[in-house]
């Protein structure tokens, strides 16, 4: 697979090779095996937002009537030997980054797996298996210049190198029997499991010192000797594991069963061989057909109808060496005391800034689950509904923490957070004859977050990569909230009445309190799939649909500020009449009203001398001022400055809801009549083309803002900032077997 230009400067390349095969040694001996080679090679990847993203740079650093076409072409300087200084926006620094420097990454991945299946009998059977799974990752970082003015004379040049090894090696046996005894089938495994895992790095950089021969990136060529540092094997983790599980039907309607699992994590292991490492998680469910206990006195419309329900716990370690001493100092350096008495003194600090927890449990998920599968006309008409509720008690957080400690973060078990919700499919075949098929499925969820408890002491926490900055943007753990609330220092504050309040230029005043002014959880989730089938073609679409929840738009933020977008118009020749400034009386038709009342104690005045009229507007509106001729109407720059400026704007202005319906997938497949490839020893030969990433149906974000593109995957993210655009991919597949 190739993929090109979706960003400047910017291809990658994918091949992928499988081999897998099967064979009967003997009659109670089976042989399984397969191995998959990956090869993936990316040559400056899109960035997901922020400096060096086209979409975020067109919003934030130049004007609408940059001529980026001409500066494409001469990004050079004069001497060739950096960028071209002379760009009145600096924006060439940029454009020389994108296609002189480059990011160049390769991840290699090798998946090879074996298992052996013994059948001693025809209820009694032994499998063993085990798989690996190694990847390489190299990335090269080639800088031909870099500064913050100027590249003269190569300036900033610079090679990195970055390699990391992980291996993971698994194996498993499996013991299983299967017996029927009169009316009821029974079912058991046990089985073991053992989990290695490993991992090594190499780094290596020419540092700041630039090189002796521009363009060639080798360590060697480095003005100043190049570092290194490498380790291997740093990152080991172990995890032994029992598991069984014992299954029961009776006359096939009534169904049972009981698992059991028990983990050993050396992750959980201090140094001195103590620690939690051992946790146990079982699971029972069970279900009933009720159409095939009472098949002779149901309609014969009712195709099948069955009940279910579960409870599990799930465990979970955390990652390696996250609580490795705990708290302990070492001697960092001394120090000499020149002003109270001298001597030199001993200076301690923690030995990692990450301070583990003494005592850490495992985390352990509960999960209670009751749910209902209904079909109807020979399967043409069903629906599946579910109900959920999950409780995750000791999970593992990491909070940050005040310089003055010695560390920065400190990992803590919190105490109880809540997910529940719905889940319902509902499937149906309108159109089902000789030639014709036509099946629709349609599925929606909803899911209700709240945090029940956490840590004594601990009310809340910052989300990793929530946001950032806790005082500008973040999503928060609260106590008695949900997952993923959206607090900020930096919303309006507003009197008891709750009108905005404005200092006297008219600027909008910041509450500086920790509020919250939105939450990332969608109301509900959905999808729709349709495939149409005539003879031998199909087609088919797929729509993804996400209904409410919150993110916060930089791009919108950053555009509104400079006036980017058309919403920004509104009032520029329909505003009212303002002088262009203090020493320019003529006048202009944009003049603008903030929205809101003066604060308290707010005192303005007219005129000077006797005539001077002195007016308390505490509580009055800006169009009262400007009607009493205290204040002229706002310059749009002004107000769309005071409101979305980062350093003085309001960041409720950037949250909105994100409601969006995708077309996801399309595709048309042509499945070749056996009888034409049969001669060529092809069968089950299947062609296929499809689109990804067709359109947006219904996009509620403004200015076509892509709001998928958020920073990154975590599941706290909220925050767009110009990524990676929606982009639609089309592909032409042959598959065949011989």
């Amino acid at each position: 697979m190739k993929d090109s230009n979706l960003s400047p400067n910017n291809d990658m390349k994918r091949n992928n090779i499988m081999f897998k095969a099967s064979h009967d040694i003997s009659k109670f001996l089976n042989a399984e095996a397969s191995f998959t080679y990956t090869d993936i090679m990316s040559r400056n990847p899109t960035k997901q937002g922020g400096d060096g993203s086209p979409m975020y740079d067109m919003i934030y650093s130049v004007p609408l009537n940059y001529d980026t076409k001409y500066w494409m072409q001469n990004y050079w300087s004069a001497n060739h030997d950096g960028f071209n200084n002379t760009d009145p926006w600096g924006y060439t620094d940029s454009l020389f980054d994108a296609f002189e420097n480059n990011e160049i990454e390769g991840t290699q991945t090798y998946r090879g797996y074996l298992k052996l299946d013994f059948k001693f009998t025809d209820w009694l059977r032994l499998g063993l298996s085990a798989d690996m799974n190694h990847r390489y990752n190299k990335r090269e970082n080639k800088v031909l210049a870099s500064g913050s003015s100027s590249y003269e004379n190569f300036a900033g040049a610079k090679y990195t190198l970055n390699e990391n090894w992980k291996k993971q090696y698994r194996l498993n046996a499996m013991l299983s029997a299967n017996k029927t005894f009169g009316d009821f089938n029974f079912g058991a495994y046990v089985g073991a499991e053992s989990h290695d895992e490993s991992q090594s790095y190499h780094n290596s950089t020419t540092g700041d010192g630039g090189l002796m021969v521009p363009g060639l990136f080798e360590l060697y060529n480095a003005v100043t000797p190049a570092t290194t540092d490498a380790l291997s094997n740093y990152k080991k983790k172990r995890v032994n594991s029992v598991f069984g599980a014992i299954n029961a039907d009776w006359k096939s309607q009534l169904y049972l069963e009981v698992t059991a699992r028990n983990d050993w994590s050396s992750a959980m292991m201090y140094s001195n061989g103590t620690g939690n490492v051992s946790y146990f998680y079982p699971s029972v469910n069970a279900s009933w057909l009720v159409t095939e206990s009472f098949r002779d006195q149901l309609p014969a419309w009712m195709s099948f109808l069955k009940v279910r329900g579960s409870y599990a716990v799930v465990g979970k370690d955390t990652e390696i060496y996250q609580i490795t001493n705990p708290a302990t100092y070492e001697l960092y350096k001394t120090f000499t005391d020149s002003k109270f008495g001298g001597g030199n003194y001993a200076y301690y600090h923690f030995i990692n800034s990450d301070m583990g927890a003494a005592n850490l449990k495992p985390e352990k998920q509960h999960a209670i689950e009751f749910g209902i599968d209904y079909r109807m006309f020979n399967d043409r008409l069903g629906i599946d509904f579910a109900w959920y509720k999950t409780n995750t008690r000791n999970q593992i957080i990491t909070l940050n923490m005040s310089q003055e400690t010695g560390v920065s973060r400190r990992l803590i078990n919190a105490g109880n957070i809540q997910n529940q919700g719905i889940e319902v499919l509902i499937t149906g075949t309108p159109i089902q004859t000789r030639d014709w098929r036509w099946d629709l499925s349609l599925n929606i969820t909803r899911n209700r977050n709240k945090i029940i408890d956490l840590a004594d002491g601990v009310p809340n926490y910052a989300l990793p990569l929530g946001g950032g900055d806790t005082s500008h943007l973040s999503a928060m753990a609260t106590v008695g909230g949900s997952y993923g609330d959206i607090y900020t220092a930096y919303t309006f504050l507003r009197d008891d009445d709750g009108n905005k309040l404005l200092d006297s230029s008219g600027k909008w005043l910041r509450k500086e309190v920790q509020t919250k002014i939105g939450e990332i959880q969608p109301d509900f989730l959905g999808g729709l799939s349709s495939t149409l089938t005539w003879k031998s073609l199909s087609f088919g679409f797929t729509l993804d649909a996400r209904f409410g929840g919150d993110i916060f738009s930089t791009s919108y933020y950053y555009g509104m500020e400079a006036g980017k977008f058309t919403n920004t118009l509104a009032l520029r020749t329909n505003g009212q009449e303002r002088p262009i400034s203090a020493t320019d009386s003529r006048k202009v038709n944009d003049g603008m009203i903030p929205d809101g009342v003066f604060q308290p104690n707010t005192i303005m005045s007219i005129g000077e001398g006797d005539a001077k009229q002195t007016f308390n507007m505490s509580g009055k509106t800006y169009q009262e001022a400007v009607d009493l001729g205290l204040l002229q109407p706002m310059s749009p720059y002004q107000y769309h400055r005071n409101g979305y400026s980062w350093g003085d704007g309001i960041r409720d202005n950037g949250i909105m809801e994100s409601t969006w319906i995708s077309l996801r997938d399309v595709s048309l497949s042509w499945s070749v009549p056996e009888k034409w490839t049969s001669k060529a020893f092809i069968h089950n030969l299947m062609l296929s083309f499809n689109v990804r990433n067709v359109c947006y149906l219904y996009n509620s974000l403004p200015a076509h803002i892509f709001p998928e593109g958020l920073m990154n995957n975590y599941s706290a993210q909220f925050i767009e900032t110009g990524g990676r655009p929606y982009s639609r991919r089309y592909g032409f597949t042959v598959s065949l077997n011989f």
